[in-house]
């Protein structure tokens, strides 16, 4: 069951990953959240938010963006 349960993370990791490079749009809240923290990943910071799929790993790791608040 373990095994089973890493191939189908992995799996459903990649997919994600991929499907923000390739541009598809899934209209979901959650989908969009996460596609824009890697768009900005890559093309604004790259020692911040790491997190594909979950963005928990980031704010465990202590790299997810500050948001400054006014």
């Amino acid at each position: 069951m373990f095994f089973g349960g890493w191939i189908l993370g992995s799996l459903l990791y990649d997919g994600m990953h991929l499907s923000f490079h390739f541009n598809w749009n899934i209209p979901t809240t959650y989908y969009q959240n996460m596609k824009d923290a890697h768009m900005r990943h890559h093309f604004r910071d790259t020692s911040k938010e790491y997190g594909v799929t979950a963005p928990i790993w980031d704010h465990i790791w202590g790299t997810e963006r500050q948001t400054t608040q006014k």
